[in-house]
């Protein structure tokens, strides 16, 4: 767990995870010198389990990406069999540890040595406090990479055997800035041997909270289409058809997003009619971004100019 400035979450993130009957052997924890309440709340976990917590404060700020590979670094170099990941303004599901090890059991898996995952559900929690399923065991049949480039499969790394990186592991890369964990979480599973998908739910993600969501739509996209961009050219992950045109979908979209060219729309329009080999992966936004520009432009400034209405 990472956390830096998260008061308002971090006691309800900490609570998720110690109400859990079985609790886990180890919480490795870093605060990036949070200026809010954060450390003391954490400090007063850590009193009261001591036995379970390695948490420090950094001396220094390092940023969210040096924090997050301190943290896996720490946690791929521990005791531990699984490594588990929650943020600090995020929630664990109950029963987290005894499900995990129940599918262990029932699987017959040898934490020692195999290098898998246990991929799990987990929900999406909104502001308004609505909350959404994020179905993984659907895709248990799927073509796993496929569905990872598609963004269709997120387990929030949760279950992840540490014999995945015992030969290593690539870092986050700060280059790319807020979507480098694309490229981090796909090195990663090409070293998975086995994947065991499991019907329940293990975590809960805050939409809109959290530094991702805190930076601008279009810093985002940018970094997106720039990690897309380095998978496509790196010849490590040798990607088939399929794949490398999915790749080529999302990054002509992104591209689109933060610059709203016409070279940019006629780009994205070829890329989305020459890939109906992945229309599972299409999106309602890729639909109305077909729109061309000016019209486009239109809808937008009336949406805004609704919003103002109802503002007011």
């Amino acid at each position: 767990m990472v956390t830096y400035n998260q008061e308002k979450f971090i006691c309800e993130a900490l609570n998720s995870i110690l109400n859990n009957k079985v609790l886990p052997d180890l919480i490795i924890l870093r605060d990036d010198c949070s200026t809010d309440n954060t450390w003391r709340i954490i400090k007063e976990f850590v009193e009261k389990y001591p036995e379970i917590f390695d948490a420090k404060q950094n001396d220094h700020n390092l940023g969210i990406y040096d924090n997050m590979n301190l943290v896996w670094s720490l946690g791929i170099h521990s005791d531990c069999d699984i490594l588990s990941w929650c943020s600090g303004d995020d929630l664990w599901a109950p029963n987290v540890i005894e499900n995990l090890n129940r599918a262990i059991e029932k699987n017959n898996i040898d934490v020692k040595n195999e290098e898998f995952v246990i991929v799990t559900n987990s929900y999406l929690l909104f502001p308004n406090g609505k909350r959404s399923l994020w179905n993984n065991y659907k895709l248990r049949n799927k073509d796993i990479r496929l569905h990872r480039l598609g963004k269709k499969l997120n387990y929030r790394e949760i279950g992840v055997s540490r014999n995945i990186f015992k030969n290593g592991y690539e870092p986050l890369r700060k280059d790319l800035g807020l979507a480098s964990d694309t490229i981090f979480v796909l090195n990663n599973e090409a070293k998975v041997k086995k994947w065991y998908f499991e019907n329940f739910e293990a975590a809960y993600y805050r939409v809109s909270v959290g530094v991702v969501s805190r930076e601008n739509v279009k810093k985002l996209l940018k970094s997106e289409a720039d990690a897309y961009k380095t998978l496509y050219n790196s010849e490590k992950f040798n990607f088939n058809r399929s794949e490398k045109k999915l790749i080529e979908l999302w990054i002509s979209f992104d591209n689109y997003i933060v610059e709203q060219s016409i070279c940019n729309w006629l780009s994205f329009v070829k890329s989305y009619f020459s890939n109906f080999e992945n229309i599972q992966f299409f999106t309602f936004r890729m639909f109305v971004a077909l729109l061309p520009p000016l019209i486009l432009n239109v809808l937008v400034t009336i949406k805004s100019k609704l919003k103002e209405k109802r503002d007011k």
